[in-house]
């Protein structure tokens, strides 16, 4: 059976231009995806920084009171890991005052530090 009717008009693609186009698009994708992923990994580093600015900010501003009574202290929040240290650096020399170094260090999931923040806090000396 002989189809010498059929006609061809020239509408829509060839199998050839569809398989083009398939290859452009998928080298499109091959290129595209990998910038992708490495956007969406900054931006999670980015919360996680923020986030560690943010928590170290206010624990420094927690222990910065005079209330505070511990040397060293850690902890977690959200995920985080955070130690705070106040160490001397210097006295004055009549004994009423020390000059502390507060200092802030957060860590994140892995253990990693992600920020440190640091300040110096004059302290009265507390009589006994």
């Amino acid at each position: 059976m002989k189809r010498d009717n059929v006609v061809w008009n020239g509408d829509g693609f060839t199998l050839m231009e569809v398989l083009v186009a398939m290859v452009v698009a998928s080298l499109l994708l091959t290129i595209i995806m990998p910038a992708a992923m490495v956007a969406s990994t900054r931006r999670h580093h980015a919360q996680d920084r923020l986030a560690a600015v943010d928590l170290a900010s206010n624990i420094l501003a927690e222990r910065a009171l005079p209330t505070s009574s511990s040397n060293e202290k850690e902890g977690k929040v959200h995920g985080l890991g955070w130690v705070f240290r106040e160490t001397p650096i210097m006295s004055d020399p009549r004994g009423f005052f020390t000059l502390n170094r507060l200092e802030v260090q957060i860590k994140d999931r892995e253990g990693r530090a992600l920020y440190t923040l640091s300040t110096r806090k004059l302290r009265a000396v507390q009589s006994q």
